[in-house]
């Protein structure tokens, strides 16, 4: 599991670029059946972000708070170095905001019941939207590998339309279109995707953290035959006549494989990994003005638990909290363009509030806690910070 890029046979069935938990998981469901799988990361450990980090006796997270489907962790992949189903504690999750104190993590049965009770003006929009996303969730899934989702006008709609013409109370429509107090900015299916998420399957936390899972998949894939290169970095994906044909590893040598899984992010995957002559002009474009995602700005405290009032996190360990700003209809945007951040107005986005010792109190010393805020950050405000892999300018 620790080899370096020297040890790297001349061949496996597939390659995957990055032991992170995704690249995890993919080589060890295809160890399962039967395949040479080898994973290459230049981190010295497996799980990237999925681990812990220690000051004084208090440990926090460095990356993911939960995960889903630990079925396919429990059930898919079993083994004796594995935690069990059992081993997994379900997240419950709150939304604190506008005037709203509601549960958004029951079934989509008793959310629908709890959300009309929260909204007696509007039972008729709750439940509504609860059964199109019933209805749409199982489209998805019902669909054979390859086909399209028969989902309708569902399908072509975005979720701010859908509940506009259903309901004028613009908090149900923040709640409902993207769980939380912003304005939806996607449409109906990934709406009805994120409620099944934390409603019917659930968000989970491993028992003794993401460091003990990442560690037991790595371990899983051993068994099975499957190597790790860790310490080893990834120069480029090979393609010939318009295939794959292994990875080029940046020490020198290759590993040849009639397939490669990326693990890393799409733009890093085709915009680096692969060269350009091995793409199409219109994907190239497409993937080059493709905006990524929000990266997260964290805040991890180690609290006193005598002088700090933890009520609030009595029937759920995660809160989704954001302010309220005195009937305004907008919040004033964070200017992740400025050099300096406004830290008001970073107060003012929405947070997560995780109580992490509400499932795992050997993050903390008795008498303890390990509170976790974290808010969605522009990731171009950061990148300048980071001038190279394991590299932190000092005004960090």
């Amino acid at each position: 599991m620790g080899q370096s890029g020297d040890d790297v046979e001349e061949r496996a069935d597939v390659a995957v670029v990055g032991a992170g938990l995704g690249g995890l998981t993919a080589a060890a469901l295809l160890a399962v059946e039967g395949l040479d799988v080898v994973i290459i990361d230049r981190n010295s450990h497996p799980g990237g972000t999925a681990r812990t980090f220690r000051r004084g006796e208090f440990t926090f997270p460095a990356g993911p708070l939960g995960f889903s489907c630990p079925e396919m962790v429990s059930n898919t992949l079993p083994s004796g170095s594995l935690p069990g189903r059992q081993d997994f504690e379900r997240v419950a999750y709150r939304v604190r905001s506008g005037g709203m104190n509601v549960p958004v993590s029951l079934g989509f049965r008793q959310e629908a019941e709890a959300l009309a009770e929260a909204f007696p003006e509007d039972p008729g929009a709750v439940h509504s939207f609860f059964a199109d996303a019933a209805a749409t969730v199982k489209a998805l899934e019902s669909a054979r590998p390859g086909s399209e989702p028969v989902l309708g006008e569902l399908g072509r709609a975005s979720a701010a339309a859908y509940l506009a013409s259903r309901t004028g109370d613009r908090r149900l429509v923040s709640l409902l279109g993207g769980i939380g107090a912003g304005r939806p900015t996607f449409g109906f299916p990934m709406a009805a995707r994120m409620w099944d998420l934390l409603c019917e399957k659930g968000i989970w936390y491993p028992c003794g953290g993401f460091d003990s899972l990442a560690s037991g998949i790595a371990a899983s894939l051993a068994e099975r035959g499957g190597r790790l290169l860790m310490n080893t970095d990834v120069a480029g994906i090979s393609i010939s006549g318009g295939a794959v044909t292994g990875v080029r590893l940046a020490g020198g040598g290759s590993l040849s494989a009639p397939a490669v899984i990326s693990n890393a992010d799409f733009k890093s995957t085709f915009l680096k990994l692969i060269e350009p002559t091995d793409l199409p002009e219109k994907w190239l474009a497409s993937v080059a003005s493709a905006r990524l995602t929000s990266s997260n700005l964290q805040v991890a405290l180690g609290v006193d638990a005598g002088r700090v009032d933890l009520k609030a996190f009595l029937k759920s360990s995660r809160i989704i909290y954001r302010r309220d700003t005195a009937g305004q209809r907008q919040y004033p945007r964070v200017e992740w363009e400025s050099s300096e951040i406004d830290p008001d107005r970073l107060a003012g986005q929405e947070l997560e509030l995780a109580l992490m010792t509400a499932h795992d109190r050997s993050l903390a010393p008795p008498g303890a806690d390990v509170l976790v805020i974290r808010t969605a950050a522009g990731h171009a405000h950061f990148t300048r910070f980071r001038p190279a892999f394991r590299k932190r300018n000092p005004e960090y």
